[in-house]
């Protein structure tokens, strides 16, 4: 399975190298100092007297395209997709530090050509961060999960 775990820290890489030490194709976002010793020495995870390596692809944040979408959707067949929610649907992209740019502008074009759901409402601005992670926390409640704010 390809898997990206967004933030190599200390839980982000637990988890990012137990899943690569069981043979995933694993991503990991990081940054500074931790970014450049995965790069070079991928991750190892020390648990007592075990260590667990595994080898995963870092990728800076400034890479990385924040994004989240709202579809409600079903693979009806193998090929087919079902959309539940037509007309309704939304696609919310953006900078993971929610600045402007020219890759997010060119995205938020295409989004406005080929979605016609999700073109922006005049005078509502794009969800900041914080509403993202507040909407992220109350579907992870949903759940059954914690999710800090």
């Amino acid at each position: 399975m390809r898997i990206c775990v967004f933030g190599a820290g200390a839980v982000g890489g637990h988890l990012a190298a137990k899943f690569a030490a069981a043979g995933h194709e694993v991503s990991v976002v990081a940054r500074g100092a931790n970014l450049q010793g995965i790069n070079a020495n991928g991750i190892a995870l020390r648990e007592g007297a075990r260590t667990i390596v595994g080898r995963v692809r870092a990728i800076a944040p400034e890479r990385v395209i924040g994004g989240v979408v709202y579809p409600s959707n079903d693979v009806a067949e193998p090929g087919v997709v079902l959309n539940y929610t037509g007309g309704r649907n939304m696609l919310v992209i953006g900078e993971t530090d929610d600045r402007h740019s020219a890759r997010i502008e060119a995205l938020r074009a295409l989004r406005e050509r080929v979605l016609v759901e999700g073109r922006a409402i005049a005078g509502v601005a794009a969800p900041t961060l914080e509403a993202l992670s507040a909407i992220t926390a109350r579907l992870a409640a949903r759940k059954g999960l914690y999710w800090p704010q």
